[in-house]
């Protein structure tokens, strides 16, 4: 049955609902009546819940649903203002590149002054501080990949914040400190060795040709290589924050979910045969809406199909998920499939980065692209500054 705004509004307004839809929700059922009527059914069974784990299920389906149309996967932008003053990773990046080219200048000096008996024409180390001068104007290019991580994280606990508020948890914070990081301290003493051996290098190459003379161009060359070298350094410190993030922001998201599970009354096994609610459904359209949703095809319309199908009924889930699916020739992104990575509510951007990552694989199984979590990644998580977000167009069955 193809439902109507004015469908949606009719029973919004008799079950005296409507008031409780922003103008957001109103604009998105406009073009998606199924999304109010959705909406309005999961804020009902929040109003009627008798336990708080019955009211916590229907929340949090509610802010899935959400998410799945868009609603506020990317946020308005006036709640999220950017300034490098308030932001760690801006505060660590810039103390590491201050380190790192007064190190990469102290370098130069100090083996010009060696070459030189101990008496460095102050010409030279003119030299050396327009070239520092320059490396430190450069600490603003990194502006634009930090504001897009901070932003990225915004998106991804404001998600979490509100799965945390709703089970009683008490929010956590990310905090990364460079110094107290094993894999920082070998990246570091890594590049620190490979700068200290290039300022070697230039200068004897320079000093081969000139007899024994430092040039101003030497100087520069040789501080050129080193402060290419700090910045490296200065790089690495936002990519090792960035990869802790990632197994925090994993760590975080698997034990609400095991949280969530615990508060679970229901039994969730649709094998059973106990609590399983077909509708007007046949076995074989049962199958085919668990296969589109991602779970396992059993024919029984239980608990594990409801949650995967955003809390609706079996027949309401068909026509979203099987029929419009089949009424399109774009792919088809199975949300039960996302839901069932694991890694809970999450945006297209995070999706995108966890596939660059190697955490995740798209699996094209006839027009449904479905994903699948990679058991053990050949890398690590890496730092991405600039997403594709190569999924964000394609057609979701729900809208």
């Amino acid at each position: 049955m193809a439902y109507t705004y004015d469908d949606f509004l009719q029973k919004a307004n008799a079950a005296g609902m409507l008031e409780s839809f922003d103008q957001k929700d109103l604009d998105i059922a406009k073009n998606n009546p199924e999304y109010g009527l959705s909406l309005l059914s999961l804020r009902k069974d929040a109003a009627n819940a008798t336990t708080p784990e019955q009211k916590l299920l229907a929340t949090e389906t509610e802010n899935q649903l959400r998410q799945t149309y868009g609603a506020y996967n990317v946020p308005n932008l006036s709640s999220f203002a950017y300034d490098k003053v308030d932001d760690p990773a801006f505060q660590n990046y810039e103390q590491v590149y201050t380190q790192a080219g007064e190190q990469a200048e102290d370098a130069v000096l100090q083996k010009v002054d060696a070459m030189s008996a101990g008496r460095t024409p102050d010409y030279l180390k003119g030299v050396a501080d327009q070239a520092h001068n320059y490396y430190r104007a450069q600490l603003g290019d990194a502006i634009p990949s930090l504001e897009q991580a901070a932003y990225q994280r915004y998106l991804n606990d404001k998600a979490l914040r509100e799965t945390e508020s709703a089970l009683g948890e008490v929010e956590q914070r990310f905090d990364y400190d460079p110094s107290t990081d094993p894999s920082w301290a070998a990246y570091r003493s890594a590049y620190m060795r490979e700068l200290e051996r290039e300022v070697e290098n230039n200068l004897a190459r320079n000093a081969a040709r000139t007899g024994g003379r430092v040039s101003s161009a030497a100087v520069a060359a040789a501080l050129q290589g080193a402060n290419d070298n700090a910045q490296q350094i200065a790089a690495g410190v936002n990519s090792m924050e960035q990869n802790a993030y990632s197994r925090y922001l994993s760590e975080r998201s698997k034990a609400l979910e095991e949280k969530m599970e615990s508060l679970k009354t229901a039994d969730p096994d649709d094998t059973t045969g106990a609590g399983w609610d077909n509708g007007d459904l046949t076995e074989e359209e049962v199958m085919a809406l668990q296969k589109a949703l991602g779970v396992t095809p059993d024919g029984k319309y239980g608990a594990i199909s409801k949650e995967a199908a955003l809390g609706l009924d079996a027949r309401t889930a068909y026509d979203l998920f099987v029929l419009k699916g089949q009424a399109t020739d774009e792919p088809v992104v199975s949300w039960g499939s996302v839901m069932n990575l694991g890694y809970g509510p999450i945006s297209a951007e995070e999706l995108d980065r966890l596939i660059q990552a190697g955490e995740v694989k798209e699996v094209v199984d006839g027009n449904t692209i479905r994903f699948e979590k990679v058991e053990k990644p050949s890398i690590g998580p890496q730092y991405a500054p600039t997403l594709t977000n190569k999924y964000r167009n394609f057609t979701n069955p729900l809208q």
